[in-house]
């Protein structure tokens, strides 16, 4: 999931704190059909990606590693996990990594399903400044539990000093950054929070459910705008993804559609069904197109304009959980590795 997921900051402030995010969230349960990579350290599935300035971490059950290597953008190149940055107690599922005044951040939040919720904060300082020793700062700055359930996402406000964590139990709850404390509770669904991301203007928080709903919350006065509930999805809600600026957000169901929305809530259009459960979505940098990540490996870009639907289809090894979209190139989790996928040409 955590990039996107919100990915970028018009803040004066996250300028020069918040780079680039992304967010993944565990998928729904369902073997995969591709046999583990025998040179990638992750166990089980790539969960979540995110990026701090040149640096690419990504998230399993075996912790969060730096990814190094492929450089180009050519198509299904796969990326080298390098070291081990944080090895949490409990189950790591999302990512957040950031720039804060004392240097690089990295939270890790995940846990035990129906026991506990966990969220960690970690120095994450680049490779060239620690000795090799993979182990080096894999111990959390700070660890707390939040909740009784697992947590499947979490999310950065722009001034990187609270976060907003999607949990099993159906809680979308508001923490302190440093912390941990819980601040309040935005939201709750009916089934699992899937998703949560935070608008690139810091205005609104969106959240996904299992309950079928996206809920958006503006972060600006919490305590009085009602929440709006957006009900066009007939299956649970696995993705969510605010266009950069901040005025369109896109969500992704187990049913194979992808849905688009105004910010204010107002309807705008559907997508036909893709194929398979929509795992991941990632906006273009300029707003332009939409990726969709499948439970089958397919990474499919979806025009927004009126008369087209499908631009292109690229097929990965497994289910693709999470995706980072850069100008010239695609970053995606799939399965249990992390690959490049060169930009269309337009």
């Amino acid at each position: 999931m955590m990039d996107v997921r919100c990915r970028a900051s018009t803040s004066p402030v996250m300028r020069s704190l918040l780079v680039t995010i992304a967010f993944a969230i565990e998928p729904s349960a369902r073997p995969e059909d591709v046999a583990p990579d025998p040179k990638t350290p992750h166990i089980g599935a790539v969960t979540a990606l995110a990026t701090l300035g040149p640096r690419l971490l990504a998230c399993s059950q075996a912790g969060v590693f730096e990814h190094s290597g492929a450089k180009g953008g050519t198509t299904g190149e796969r990326e080298h996990a390098s070291r081990l940055v944080a090895s949490a107690g409990d189950r790591a599922i999302a990512i957040a990594a950031f720039a804060s005044h004392d240097g690089p951040r990295l939270l890790v939040a995940g846990g035990r399903p129906g026991r506990v919720g966990t969220v960690s904060l970690f120095a994450c300082t680049p490779h060239d400044d620690r000795d090799d020793d993979v182990s080096a700062g894999a111990r959390p700055m700070v660890e707390r539990e939040v909740g009784g359930d697992v947590i499947y996402a979490l999310a950065l406000t722009p001034d990187g000093q609270r976060a907003a964590l999607a949990s099993a139990d159906g809680r979308v709850r508001l923490v302190s950054t440093r912390t941990f404390e819980t601040l309040r509770e935005l939201a709750r669904h009916t089934a699992a929070a899937r998703d949560v991301v935070i608008a690139p203007d810091g205005q609104t928080l969106a959240s996904a459910g299992l309950d079928g709903l996206v809920i958006l919350v503006a972060l600006r006065d919490e305590a009085s705008a009602p929440a709006k509930r957006l009900a066009e999805h007939t299956a649970g809600v696995e993705a969510i993804a605010f266009s950069p600026d901040s005025t369109r957000i896109a969500s992704g169901a187990r049913d194979g559609k992808v849905r688009l929305h105004a910010t204010n809530g107002r309807f705008l259009r559907t997508w036909a069904p893709l194929g398979d459960e929509v795992w991941s979505l990632a906006w273009s940098p300029d707003g332009t197109t939409l990726h969709a990540g499948l439970a089958n490996g397919d990474v499919v870009e979806l025009s927004l304009e009126p008369d087209r639907e499908v631009l292109r289809r690229e097929k990965t090894p497994g289910g693709v959980r999470a995706i980072i979209a850069r100008e010239h190139e695609l970053i995606v989790a799939a399965h249990d590795r992390v690959l490049r996928i060169a930009a269309a040409k337009r």
